[in-house]
C-alpha cells in the first residue's frame, strides 16, 4: 500500500510540476531576437538560451529618433523588425513606421515605411509579409490603421490597407469601421490583423495579404462593449482562440474569444483568482492552449490550460511575473520578458532571467 501511494504520489508530483517535457542539455536551442525602447540604448539584440548576443545594427540615421521596436518574426533564414519613431524634438510628436530586414540577423537595412506606425509583423513563411500597426491620436477619438504587404520576401511593400476613423462618428455611420491595429498572426494559412476602435475589438483576416475581410459587423467588429486588449492568438483543433486582457479593469475575471470559422466568435469570461489578475500571453503546447498571466499582489504568474479554449483548469502558479511569452516545440523552450529581463523557462513554470537591459523589452520572437 506505501508503495502504491509513492507512485501515485510521483505521478502527481510529474503532472503538477512540467505542463512541457524538459529539454536535455544538449538540446539545440533557437535563435532569440529582442527589442525595446530607444535605440541608442542598444538593448536590440540576437542570440541563443547559452548566450552569445549581439547588438543589432540597424541604418545609421534612425539613431537620431527615439525608436520602438514592437514587432519581429522570421522568414527563412531572413528576419524583420517593425519600429515605429517617436520624435518629440519636433513642435508636434512625429509619428511614422519602419520595415527593417536582415539575411544574418544582426545587420538590419530600412525595406518600407509609412506615415503610420508599424507595430506588428508575420511572415508565411514562402515569401509573404505583412505588417501592420496603427493607433489613436492623442488628445482625439480618431483611429487609425494600416497593413503593408510584401510578397517578394520582404524586398518590397505595398499599402493593401488603410483607415481612419473617429469613433464618435459610430452611431451616425454605423456602414464604416476603423481601429487600430495591435497584432499580426499566420493562422491555418490565413492571416489576422486585431485591434481595438473604443470598446469595439478590430479585425481583418486575409488568405493571401493583400485582400482583407473585416471580421464582424462594420459597427461592432467582432466582440463589442468589452474593454479589452488582444494579447495572443492562436490554432488547434478547428477552434481559433484569443486571448484578451481588460487592463486590470478591476474584475475578477479576463476573457477569451472563439470561433470555428473564424467569422462567429463566442466571448467566454475566464474566472481568474484575484481582481487584477491579467492575461499576458496564449501559446500552443502540444495542441493544448496555455494562457499566460501575471498577478496583482506579488511577484508571481500563473498559467491555465485548455483543449478546447471553452472550458480552462485552474489556476497554476509561475515562480515570478512574464509577458510577451513564445513557445518552441522542438526544444521545449518557453521565452517570455517581464519589464526590462529577458527570460526562459524550459518546463513553463519556472522561469530564469538570461538577461537584463536598460529599458524594457517591447518585442520578442523565437527562430522555429
Amino acid at each position: 500500500m506505501k508503495k502504491f501511494s509513492l507512485i501515485l504520489f510521483s505521478l502527481f508530483l510529474v503532472i503538477n510540476t512540467n505542463f512541457i517535457s524538459q529539454a536535455s542539455a544538449d538540446t539545440p536551442y533557437p535563435a532569440i531576437m529582442f527589442g525595446g525602447s530607444n535605440s541608442n540604448n542598444g538593448i536590440n539584440k540576437s542570440g541563443n538560451i547559452k548566450g552569445n548576443f549581439e547588438k543589432l545594427v540597424f541604418p545609421s540615421r534612425m539613431y537620431s529618433y527615439n525608436y520602438v521596436y514592437s514587432g519581429s518574426t522570421f522568414s527563412g533564414a531572413d528576419t524583420y523588425m517593425t519600429a515605429y519613431i517617436h520624435d518629440e524634438s519636433k513642435s508636434s510628436v512625429n509619428y511614422a513606421g519602419k520595415v527593417l530586414k536582415s539575411t544574418d540577423g544582426v545587420n538590419y537595412r530600412e525595406v518600407a515605411g509609412n506615415a503610420d506606425p508599424l507595430v506588428a509583423i508575420a511572415s508565411d513563411y514562402n515569401g509573404t509579409i505583412v505588417a501592420a500597426g496603427g493607433m489613436v491620436y492623442p488628445g482625439t477619438d480618431r483611429y487609425y490603421s494600416v497593413i503593408m504587404t510584401s510578397k517578394d520576401n520582404g524586398e518590397t511593400f505595398t499599402t493593401t490597407h488603410s483607415s481612419n476613423l473617429d469613433v464618435t462618428d459610430i452611431n451616425q455611420k454605423p456602414t464604416i469601421f476603423g481601429g487600430s491595429i495591435t497584432k499580426v498572426y499566420y493562422l491555418n494559412n490565413t492571416f489576422f490583423t486585431i485591434g481595438n476602435a473604443g470598446t469595439n475589438l478590430y479585425m481583418l483576416k486575409s488568405e493571401d495579404g493583400v485582400n482583407w475581410q473585416q471580421v464582424g459587423t462594420p459597427k461592432y467588429g467582432f466582440i463589442s462593449g468589452h474593454n479589452v486588449i488582444p494579447v495572443g492568438m492562436e490554432y488547434s483543433n478547428g477552434k481559433y482562440v484569443i486571448a484578451l486582457t481588460d487592463g486590470r479593469d478591476g474584475h475578477s475575471w479576463e476573457w477569451v474569444a472563439t470561433s470555428s470559422d473564424a467569422v462567429n466568435w463566442k466571448s467566454i469570461k475566464i474566472p481568474v483568482s484575484t481582481i487584477y489578475d491579467s492575461f499576458t500571453s496564449l501559446v500552443l503546447v502540444n495542441d493544448e492552449f496555455v494562457l499566460y498571466g501575471n498577478k496583482w499582489y506579488g511577484s508571481g504568474g500563473f498559467i491555465m490550460k485548455s483543449i478546447d479554449g471553452e472550458t480552462w483548469s485552474s489556476q497554476q502558479s509561475t515562480n515570478i511575473k512574464a509577458d510577451n511569452v513564445v513557445y518552441d516545440s522542438s526544444s521545449n523552450l518557453c521565452v517570455g520578458s517581464y519589464a526590462n529581463n529577458l527570460l526562459y523557462s524550459l518546463d513553463g513554470l519556472t522561469w530564469t532571467t538570461l538577461k537584463s537591459t536598460s529599458e524594457s523589452i517591447r518585442t520578442l520572437s523565437l527562430n522555429n
